[in-house]
């Protein structure tokens, strides 16, 4: 099980990789600082707006916290979802319509 130690949107001061989808973001850009505990360990990351947008269009009890927030989770969630090749700001559209 995995404790949330920090969870807050910043403004980088320099380029960050998002955990989500591994793209890079530029400095000056607004992402979502996170932190948590598994086993122990601690953990921390950034992931951009658009990840963190799908993560909560969907019910907490959705995800598997444990197995499912490995480094580039998002893309491989949207690949699962037959949806290979769409950006995540083509895949949070298209959940925001259905």
């Amino acid at each position: 099980m995995s404790d949330t130690l920090d969870h807050r949107l910043v403004t980088t001061r320099k380029a960050h990789q998002c955990h989500g989808c591994t793209r890079l973001i530029v400095a000056n850009s607004q992402m979502y600082r996170w932190a948590v505990v598994q086993e122990g360990t601690v953990h921390s990351g950034y992931t951009c707006v658009t990840c963190n947008a799908i993560i909560n269009h969907y019910p907490h009890d959705y995800w598997d916290w444990e197995m499912d927030f490995g480094f580039g989770h998002m893309t491989e969630h949207i690949t699962n979802c037959d949806h290979h090749g769409r950006t995540p700001e083509q895949f949070l559209e298209m959940l925001k319509r259905n």
